[in-house]
């Protein structure tokens, strides 16, 4: 099964200029536990240079593309958002349960123009935290991220696996080209 895996600029997500197609990814909304960031980051949307609020651009988004495979996501919080996060994880943290969306956008050279090509269409996905063994899957980086001196933000490395549910990734190849893959599987 092809994996998906889309290195975003960071640097163009908080500076956005046309002409630079990098690929750019936005986290739209994250809730750990009972935890729900804020979005507190107004970046411009690609498509239409819309602004939106966010909870932080990504850096990078793996997934190898099975059902019950993890998605892998870096981005960049806030000081906000990195001390909310810091804090449940020096604290025992009362559940691992996730909620996720994000849009990771890429520009078509055929039809110049920027398209989704990976989200989960506008739809909060469930998941808990992904462990590896006994490592659980969110790193927080102690110093500031160094592709933008401002705003200071830090980069938060979370790992996350669906719950017992059958829920859409939607993916494209180009403006025209897309399709939906099935993340997670229904207990019966």
């Amino acid at each position: 099964m092809p994996a998906t895996d889309k290195p975003c600029s960071v640097f163009n997500a908080y500076n956005f200029k046309r002409d630079v197609q990098d690929l750019i990814g936005h986290v739209t909304y994250l809730k750990i536990g009972e935890t729900e960031l804020a979005k507190d980051q107004e970046l411009k949307v690609p498509l239409d240079d819309s602004l939106l609020k966010v909870v932080g651009p990504i850096a990078q988004f793996h997934w190898e593309g099975g059902f019950s495979q993890p998605l892998l996501f870096s981005f960049q919080l806030s000081i906000t958002n990195k001390n909310n996060v810091a804090a449940l994880l020096h604290t025992q943290m009362q559940s691992i349960a996730i909620a996720i969306a994000f849009n990771i956008y890429e520009y078509d050279p055929m039809d110049k123009k920027f398209f989704k090509c990976v989200h989960s269409n506008d739809a909060n996905l469930t998941a808990i935290i992904y462990v590896q063994g006994s490592d659980r899957q969110l790193y927080l980086a102690d110093q500031p991220g160094s592709e933008v001196p401002k705003p200071l933000n830090y980069q938060l490395t979370l790992g996350v696996i669906s719950e017992d549910t059958k829920q859409d990734i939607h993916l494209a190849v180009s403006v025209s080209q897309k399709f939906v893959k099935p993340w997670g599987v229904t207990r019966g």
